[in-house]
């Protein structure tokens, strides 16, 4: 990932109406390949590690820059800079210029260099069991405005990003159970470990990339991204893997380039290092220019070391393996700030939260027992998705109750898909603007026999204006009954001309 992908990007309020079957397989676990043991112990050196997959569901560590207080730094293996700074933490860190720039928009200048005498993590020696500052070998950083989402995460902001140059010199192990960074400069290989998947990492610039396989052995490139909570495949290579898609949605997903409108879609089988894993969550980008990313949807599976010197990925399955293999629930209340509270903007209509009794203008106090109110947009939407199967706990606030406890069980937005069998294949978004937008048809629908095309404005729905019409009112007239007609309003703005089709709801193709 470069630099310049950390500018924030706008949000999407999305609507789901396009539901596809899902058949789902659990795939049984082959032979593991062979790994080079060790002659002898070596020495490591172990630091808290911040992760948790809601609050914290991307890796940091504490940094302390030229001997001062620690502050907290995103790890990110899909960085090919060694180490970025935000021009605030910079400020704070008493960083000046040093006199050099760095160019990351097409020749334009980007930022300052800033010299660093020594940039440590607290960590605790195996050999001794005593506090050590591990240094890392880095002695210049850039200095970006802005560089990361206002707020991000939760609670506590990150003064920057530790890229992969800094990983490649030592051997790194993530252990996302204990919540340790286990660091060391051995050259022996790790010993072997039982149940253990060791990959080779192949070089992209600073970067390593790992190769995916599908069953029919086409082959993919995903890049190591610890910078991104998702998975992500270009609209090149889906085509290729056994992949369920939902139309375009928005759930609660952290990425160091903010929260995005994306294709989420669930693989059947996801061949790595000669494992199948099952219920890998992929988020597709119509930009072929990016490189297909393996983000911490797979690393929170496993205790990952990454050994740069040998090129070598070792995963071993963590004890929590199971749990983290679940479906995200789906994204039923949607969550909106107002002033200094959050309220409910908008209830999937059907779902278990509106069967609940969750209103659109409630305000929400806590959400499974985790007060909200300094918490940023993209925390808040994660803690309402949740997982699926888990029991969801709110309390809210209403005019007539001001502490209202409501309960219900998640529902995953797959699941919730394979019992929408009618329709007429469309998938919508809305823009921040209020326009509707098509951005996803499904094959041998009504729509794509109407000649309705990816990127049409809707104007009107059964002849109620997108503009002015509740979004609620709008989604059930494109919930209606096998055998009724739907009127819709459109314009294509590649010629802008308006156009009207009639579309009689059907069973869908599984």
């Amino acid at each position: 990932m470069n630099p310049q992908t950390y500018a924030f990007r706008a949000h999407w309020i999305v609507l789901v109406l396009l539901w596809v079957s899902i058949p789902i397989q659990a795939n049984a676990q082959k032979k593991q390949a062979p790994w080079k043991p060790s002659a002898a112990p070596q020495e490591q050196y172990v630091a808290p590690l911040i992760y948790d997959p809601i609050l914290y569901p991307l890796p940091c560590v504490r940094l302390r820059i030229n001997g001062g207080k620690p502050f907290l730094f995103l790890i990110d293996t899909g960085c090919s800079f060694p180490m970025l700074i935000d021009s605030g933490a910079a400020e704070e860190m008493k960083l000046t210029a040093n006199g050099h720039t760095f160019d990351i928009h097409h020749g334009a200048k980007a930022g300052d260099m800033a010299s660093l005498q020594r940039v440590g993590i607290d960590c605790i020696s195996t050999n001794t069991n005593l506090p050590v500052n591990f240094r890392l070998k880095v002695d210049s950083a850039a200095i970006i405005k802005n560089m990361l989402p206002k707020g991000f995460p939760s609670p506590s902001p990150i003064a920057g990003v530790i890229g992969m140059p800094i990983l490649s010199a030592q051997t790194v192990t993530f252990d996302f159970v204990a919540k340790k960074l286990i660091l060391s400069r051995s050259e022996r290989l790790p010993v072997k470990i039982k149940d253990a998947t060791v990959v080779a990492l192949k070089p992209l610039d600073e970067r390593f990339t790992v190769l995916v396989k599908t069953p029919d052995n086409y082959t993919v490139d995903f890049l190591l991204d610890t910078g991104s909570e998702i998975n992500g495949l270009t609209e090149q290579d889906v085509s290729h893997f056994e992949i369920t898609k939902t139309p375009t949605i928005v759930s609660g997903t952290w990425s160091v380039t903010g929260l995005h409108s994306v294709h989420v879609r669930l693989t059947r089988d996801f061949i790595l290092g000669g494992r199948h894993e099952a219920n890998i969550i992929v988020h597709s980008s119509n930009d072929d220019d990016q490189q297909p990313k393996l983000g911490m949807g797979v690393f929170s599976r496993f205790r990952v070391t990454i050994d740069a010197r040998h090129k070598r990925l070792l995963l071993e399955p963590n004890t929590e393996y199971s749990a983290r293999c679940r479906l995200p629930g789906l994204p039923s209340v949607m969550a909106a700030r107002t002033r200094d509270k959050y309220i409910v903007r908008e209830v999937l209509s059907g779902s278990s939260a509106a069967q609940a009794g969750i209103l659109a203008g409630d305000t929400i106090v806590s959400v499974d027992g985790h007060s909200i109110t300094l918490l940023p947009e993209e925390t808040v939407q994660m803690l309402l998705d949740g997982i699926v199967d888990t029991e969801a706990e709110l309390v809210l606030a209403r005019k007539d109750n001001p502490k209202l406890l409501i309960s219900y069980k998640r529902q995953s937005l797959f699941a919730m898909a394979s019992g929408r069998d009618i329709g007429v294949g469309i998938g919508i978004a809305v823009t921040e603007a209020g326009k509707m937008i098509v951005t996803a048809l499904q094959q041998s629908s009504p729509a794509t026999e109407a000649g309705v095309r990816v990127d049409d404005e809707i104007v009107s729905i059964n002849d109620l204006p997108v503009s002015t019409t509740p979004m609620q009112q709008l989604a059930a007239e494109m919930k209606r009954p096998d055998g009724a007609v739907i009127i819709l309003k459109l314009l294509r703005h590649s010629d802008h001309k308006p156009y009207e089709v009639k579309l009689t709801v059907r069973r869908l193709p599984e």
